[in-house]
């Protein structure tokens, strides 16, 4: 058991080379004045020189940098917000934000959102914890088309 989450954990991993290629990779087109917080990086291989990020990771920053740069407006919250929506378009089972007044946790008692607040919009939202790399591609995708 132990063995098959450590490979799934290695599967949902983004290498990049070095800095400038994560501002590059992860951030690249979410316009213009974006910089990547490097204090979200999950481990640093020294041997290649490689930066390891969870997808996860990425989807979080890509929402927090267009957050900061205000391309998350109230159409992309309700889009945000909708279950069958965010489904729809990134292949999340969950909504990807909830409001800080619903629960965070599944009915078994798992996290589904981190305990981290957002603030967007004067709102505050927990952020979906339950992502993947099929998930940031779409994301991605998504977000620098806004």
């Amino acid at each position: 058991m132990e063995k098959n989450k450590e490979k799934n954990k290695e599967k949902n991993k983004v290498n990049v080379k070095g800095k400038k290629e994560i501002k590059e990779k992860i951030v690249s087109e979410v316009k213009d004045n974006v910089v990547v917080n490097v204090n979200k990086i999950d481990s640093y291989d020294m041997v290649n020189n490689d930066i390891v990020l969870a997808a996860g990771n990425c989807i979080r920053m890509l929402l927090f940098k267009a957050i900061e740069v205000n391309k998350i407006g109230e159409e992309e919250i309700k889009i945000l917000l909708d279950k069958d929506k965010v489904k729809e378009l990134f292949g999340i089972r969950y909504s990807l934000i909830i409001g800080c007044d619903k629960n965070r946790f599944d009915m078994n008692g798992r996290a589904r959102y981190g305990k981290d607040k957002v603030k967007i919009k004067d709102k505050e939202f927990y952020v979906c914890n339950d992502l993947y790399m099929k998930n940031l591609y779409l994301f991605e995708k998504w977000i620098l088309n806004l």
